[in-house]
């Protein structure tokens, strides 16, 4: 669409639609504009565009040089690249390992990421079982809930986590932080009951080549389906696997099996 035409598409926002028009008009051979070749190129009116162009200043999307007076894009957008280009990434290295996790456990296995505070599902395999539990793509849950999003709090960064603790009561606090321990001690978490009822959970850190936090592998069945002595099993592949992941993007952490592992 060249341009903004609301009787084509009676469900659009103008205003985001002017937005994104304008964004599309950088390219890498021309990362700056001024203000009448971008209302040229998005086919607005120049106080339409000026208009447009302060608010995305202010989020951050768009940057003014103040001698040029020229336009390129801000801050914003190349956080948001990194964050595309780094689960891309790690989403592509992950998935091999993890359809050969689902294979061995015949669950449904999960990789989870943070996002504004939340525990947010990036990749999935499901598990072709009569009995399993089901996990969609850009799932959410707060990251106190669960094992998937306590590994996320567990290997959190000490400064980030107390800040994030800020939004809880005391008394989830104090039953959090213990939780947290054991979870850095074991390197892994088990949950049940949480994200949902019937649910049985387990999770491992998955780290980057600078050993930075990255996601928390996740592999989740029913209680009817596992007992205790197959989810001791699990652990161990959970744990290895996500060894594997973090291994292939870099992470310099022991390559020693995980024999070690309690359960």
């Amino acid at each position: 669409m060249s341009r903004l035409d609301e009787d084509k598409h009676p469900l659009s926002i103008r205003a985001v639609e002017r937005a994104l028009t304008i964004l599309s008009c950088f390219r890498l051979n021309r990362p700056e504009m001024s203000l009448g070749d971008i209302a040229k190129a998005a086919g607005l009116s120049k106080s339409t565009a000026f208009r447009v162009l302060v608010t995305m200043e202010g989020q951050g999307f768009i940057h003014q040089n103040r001698k040029t007076m020229t336009y390129s894009l801000g801050p914003k957008i190349f956080y948001l690249g990194s964050i595309v280009r780094n689960t891309l990434q790690l989403r592509k290295v992950a998935m091999e390992v993890m359809e050969e996790l689902g294979k061995r456990c015949r669950e449904t296995v999960s990789l989870n990421v943070e996002e504004e505070g939340q525990r947010v599902v990036v990749e999935a395999v499901e598990s072709l079982g009569v009995i399993r539990n089901i996990v969609h793509v850009g799932l959410r849950h707060p990251l106190y809930v669960g094992a998937a999003g306590k590994v996320l709090l567990a290997f959190k960064d000490a400064e980030a986590l107390e800040a994030y603790l800020q939004i809880l009561d005391e008394e989830q606090i104090v039953v959090l932080r213990r939780q947290l321990a054991e979870i850095r001690e074991l390197g892994y978490a088990i949950s049940q009951d949480e994200g949902a009822m019937g649910t049985v959970c387990v999770s491992a850190p998955v780290f980057d080549r600078h050993s930075q936090l990255v996601a928390s592998l996740c592999v989740s069945g029913t209680t009817l389906s596992l007992g205790d002595r197959y989810w001791k099993l699990v652990t161990r592949e959970v744990v290895e696997s996500a060894r594997q992941i973090s291994w292939r993007l870099g992470w310099p952490g022991p390559e020693a099996g995980v024999e070690d592992v309690e359960t």
